[in-house]
């Protein structure tokens, strides 16, 4: 099953402007940090979504 059968479109939406907003708040952020990130964030709201 896709991460687009679990999540709303408004959960993707915030899940992305959250990971953007990341991006810009710091002036030196890893690609590393952002995909931990990003992992935690989908099993939240997939765990949220059962």
């Amino acid at each position: 099953m896709s991460i687009s059968e679990k999540l709303s479109d408004q959960q993707f939406k915030e899940l992305l402007e959250d990971i953007y907003m990341k991006g810009q708040e710091s002036e030196f952020i890893q690609a590393e940090d952002i995909l931990k990130d990003i992992e935690n964030k989908l099993m939240t709201l997939l765990a949220m979504s059962n």
